[in-house]
């Protein structure tokens, strides 16, 4: 899964971790955009990044005036052997994954989490048998 804003500079970098998965052999399962504005003329529309990063457009998260940036970006290569990431996706954007994710954030003005505190909600999926 890649995120990225509605923006050029963001989407050449999704461009140039999407080559870098590609020549790893990885597989992204689409993108994330977030800091979507609907309309606005000066974003990309969802239909223009599908098209130039040739992956489907699988969340949308819209704009919020009360949230702020902060740049940690993290992207997540999953092993398909041991865990499906369509159920890693799903539980992430569920109201358990959710949960876990706020439980974990940190921050008063601007909440982010640690890479370590995100394998962990992470982690915790990787017994798949119960879920096969």
């Amino acid at each position: 899964m890649i995120v990225t804003t509605p923006e050029i500079p963001s989407i050449a970098d999704a461009m140039k971790i999407i080559s870098t998965c590609k020549n790893t052999k990885s597989k992204p399962i689409g993108i994330i955009v977030n800091m979507y504005r609907g309309m606005d003329s000066n974003q990309v529309k969802i239909e223009e990044i599908e098209s130039t990063c040739e992956l489907p457009v699988i969340g949308v998260i819209p704009e919020d005036k009360t949230i702020l940036a902060n740049g940690n970006l993290y992207f997540i290569e999953l092993d398909e052997s041991k865990v499906n990431p369509t159920f890693v996706e799903v539980f992430l954007q569920s109201e358990v994954g959710m949960t876990q994710l706020n439980r974990y954030a940190k921050g008063a003005a601007m909440k982010s989490i640690s890479i370590q505190d995100l394998k962990t909600i992470i982690s915790c999926l990787f017994n798949t048998s119960r879920y096969r």
